[in-house]
């Protein structure tokens, strides 16, 4: 199914559809007047929808190939947003991000639930390697691992526990930095950037917040994307993380200048919406760096873009409406547009995939 902007319609398959006129989402941010919502179902690609199946936290990456793996945790006819005894990792594939292929499970461990997943398709010393983060959970306590696969998603090696023995929970993409390190952010109470200089096989812990110096009750869902200095990698990164488990919401700034081994706190952030579910951060190209998050107060799944490595943000692009108050989106570029998985995170969630153009944000 070919999508594309005529003269700033949408035609999908001889079907037309206006894109509308956004209202202003809260005077700090700069709004664009382009809303990228259509019709809810004609874009919206399910990746994983079984009813009475929660599907939900979604992450997207790809292959040298071109073929999109998408990550989420789903359970076996339980709603749960909370624990669920049949909680599982999972993953699916597709050559075009609408027609997704069967299930593979990853981890299914007996009366845990294994969910919030991130993923990174990477390059381990001349071998294709896809990472998965993600957390078990048996009610009480959480504990944070990777999973590792060479074989394209087929096949899974055994789970390497991060901060053993420690409570933490994740819910992010983890990033591969210009060092060939990767990182994710882990939490409970404050935000931790977790580093491997092995390709994932061990691991070290660093802190990004002190939620008691801050004057927060915690730091938990984090982003973290690594930034530049008058256009170089030198060591900079920003985290985006948010700092209460419950309203008002507030997203706290930090930033490292050490590849994420310290940290220093960078104030509040006010340009984007503050939403109950963690941001996303992705780099879209050499100078633009892309947020994915939720407009709580409209139930707007919506992006806003960076020229300046993260300091000021434009936008308001609605990629979904009205579905959800807390989408999780991932994103991953391909052939000049946007991937964009998330999902209806309500009483039953399913997981989506809908097909931006990269043009179609500033």
């Amino acid at each position: 199914m070919m999508v594309k902007v005529i003269s700033g319609v949408k035609s999908i398959n001889s079907v037309t559809l206006p894109l509308k006129m956004p209202k202003r989402i809260n005077t700090s941010v700069s709004v664009k007047s382009t809303d990228l919502t259509v019709n809810k179902y004609l874009l919206h690609h399910p990746v994983s929808a079984v009813s009475g199946d929660y599907e939900a936290w979604p992450n997207i990456d790809k292959f040298a190939d071109g073929t999109f793996i998408t990550a989420y945790r789903t359970t076996t006819n339980q709603s749960a947003h909370y624990y669920a005894s049949t909680g599982r990792v999972a993953v699916k594939k597709s050559t075009d991000g609408i027609t997704w292929g069967a299930e593979i499970v990853v981890i299914d461990n007996v009366d845990i639930d294994d969910r919030n997943v991130g993923i990174l398709v990477f390059d381990n010393n001349g071998v294709e390697t896809v990472l998965i983060c993600y957390n078990t959970y048996d009610d009480v306590t959480c504990r944070v691992f990777v999973i590792k696969s060479i074989d394209k998603g087929e096949t899974w090696g055994t789970p390497i526990p991060i901060a053993e023995g420690v409570f933490r929970a994740t819910v992010t993409n983890p990033i591969l930095l210009s060092t060939g390190d990767i990182a994710f952010n882990a939490y409970f109470h404050d935000a931790f950037c977790e580093i491997s200089s092995d390709g994932g096989d061990t691991w070290t812990e660093y802190q990004i917040s002190d939620h008691t110096a801050l004057g927060h009750n915690e730091v938990n869902e984090t982003a973290i994307i690594e930034i530049k200095t008058d256009g170089e990698y030198t060591g900079g990164m920003l985290a985006i993380g948010r700092t209460t488990a419950s309203e008002p919401y507030v997203y706290e700034r930090f930033k490292s200048a050490d590849y994420g081994h310290t940290w220093a706190s960078d104030g509040t952030e006010t340009g984007v919406p503050v939403c109950r579910s963690k941001p996303n951060l992705y780099r879209l190209d050499v100078d633009t760096i892309l947020y994915a998050g939720t407009d709580y107060d409209n139930a707007n799944l919506i992006l806003y873009v960076s020229k300046d490595e993260g300091e000021t943000w434009t936008g308001g692009y609605i990629v979904v409406s009205g579905l959800s108050t807390s989408y999780y989106p991932g994103i991953v570029l391909h052939n000049n547009d946007m991937y964009i998985v998330w999902c209806k995170n309500s009483a039953w969630a399913n997981v989506y995939c809908s097909i931006v153009p990269r043009s179609a944000v500033a």
